[in-house]
Parts: C-alpha cells; structure tokens; sequence
C-alpha cells in the first residue's frame, strides 16, 4: 500500500480538529501521514495537534501554519503540498469527518 498524505485546513476549529482526528485514527488504512495547513488560527489549534501527536505517534502529523493576514487557503496548502510526503494528496476541510474506508 502506498502512503498518503491527507491534508486538513483549518482556521479556529480546534474542536472539529478533535472530532477528526478520532476518524483518522479509525480509518482502515493506516500508512498516512497527516498535514494540519493552518491559514492562522487563534485558538488551541497548535495544542490539539500536540496531543493528538502523543496519543497517536504511529500517525506522523506535521503542523503548517501562518499568521492571519486575511483568507490565504491556496497559500498555506501550497506549504502543506510542498512538505508531504505521501504518493497520493487528499484533501479535507476542517468540518469533515471521515468514515473508516475514506482512506
């Protein structure tokens, strides 16, 4: 199976981020690696992929961020692309749950 990199934008939704990253340690295909492309978040943002990290160290997760000087998506998922490392790119929103076969 080949590795993917599931990319997820956010902006200030440190508690959806909980809710997905709950799916994406659920789904059936675990060779991914997860990139939080954060288009500069003024919550927890930063703490929730922290401790998503120590519970789950088999998932590697990057976090991309900026500061926020207005909607710049294209620009911080530019940056998530540019440190994947996965043969497939799939990207989500950050109000999107993952059935365990998404993956």
């Amino acid at each position: 199976m080949k590795k993917t990199s599931l990319i997820i934008t956010v902006y200030n939704q440190a508690r959806n981020l909980k809710l997905i990253f709950n799916t994406v340690s659920k789904q059936s295909n675990q060779k991914i690696e997860v990139l939080i492309a954060d288009d500069g978040s003024s919550d927890n943002t930063q703490e929730i992929v922290d401790e998503f990290r120590t519970l789950r160290p088999n998932i590697p997760i990057k976090f991309v961020t900026q500061n926020d000087n207005g909607f710049r998506k294209t620009m911080i998922l530019n940056k998530a692309i540019s440190m994947s490392e996965g043969e497939y790119l799939i990207f989500i929103d950050g109000d999107m749950l993952l059935e365990k076969h998404f993956i």
